[in-house]
């Protein structure tokens, strides 16, 4: 925020030559993790929208900063907000960052030779497109000329996904694991620890 100011203030020095000041804060999807009405609008929301752990929580503090600061100067500046959901693999190289929990976890089972018996979806998006739509936003922003159009707060993330019931199978037979150490996701856990 501070860079973005002090590039404000040497602008307005050299009037001639203004221009509004892009600004894109990567967010999280977990900032309206706990939304009551789904779709969940492109705006901000409450503190009791955000999932109640600290990742969640800072970025919802750093959104409302942005809105506090920024926002409020929209001739000098073109501020958004992107709430990314999880980012996975590229779409060409399947390569997937190693520090994640998704390859903590196929390394976890690999070892234990069991797989967690996860519920709900996968709702990945891989890398490069994620990077691809918030280039796409960055140029969309700057034909915005209208000042009187509000900064924005957009989503990233994958509308439909699949069950894990459905990669479970893939899964366990390209590691080797044998069907019947599909466990509990508590007792995979324990034998983590």
């Amino acid at each position: 925020i501070d860079l973005a100011r002090d590039i404000a203030s040497a602008q307005c020095s050299h009037s001639d030559q203004r221009r509004r000041v892009g600004f894109q804060f990567v967010s999280s999807i977990s900032v309206v993790g706990f939304a009551k009405n789904h779709p969940v609008s492109e705006a901000l929301r409450g503190i009791e929208c955000a999932q109640p752990i600290g990742y969640s929580e800072a970025k919802w503090v750093c959104e409302h900063m942005l809105e506090a600061t920024l926002r409020q100067h929209p001739d000098f500046f073109r501020a958004m907000s992107v709430r990314c959901g999880q980012i996975g693999g590229s779409s060409t190289s399947g390569f997937f960052n190693k520090n994640e929990h998704v390859p903590f976890m196929i390394k976890s089972a690999q070892s234990l030779r069991a797989w967690p018996d996860l519920a709900g979806h996968v709702l990945w998006v891989p890398v490069d497109q994620v990077a691809t739509v918030m280039v796409e936003l960055i140029h969309v922003d700057d034909a915005i000329e209208d000042t009187s159009i509000p900064n924005t707060v957009y989503h990233i993330e994958n509308p439909a996904g699949r069950a894990w019931k459905d990669y479970i199978p893939v899964i366990i037979k390209e590691l080797g694991i044998p069907a019947d150490r599909v466990i509990p996701v508590g007792e995979w856990v324990k034998e983590v620890k």
